[in-house]
């Protein structure tokens, strides 16, 4: 095996053993995406839709609102 083989296989090794620290690392730091808010999560409880504003009264009524 040739010096560059070497020198691959352990930038390999590196980056892997670099790779496997830091996600060990997040996972204790930050723990788990369960501890992130609602809206990081991309979900959305009952209570904030309730929350939500709902859409104004067509000012026109139904008789003019094309499609009906």
């Amino acid at each position: 095996m040739g010096t560059f083989e070497m020198l691959g296989l352990l930038f390999v090794a590196l980056v892997v053993a670099f790779g496997v620290v830091y996600l060990v690392c997040a996972l204790i730091i930050g723990g788990t995406s369960a501890d992130l808010p609602h809206e990081v999560q991309g979900h959305t409880t009952r209570d904030e839709r309730k929350m939500r504003p709902k859409d104004p009264p067509d000012p026109l009524g139904p008789k003019y609102r094309p499609g009906s």
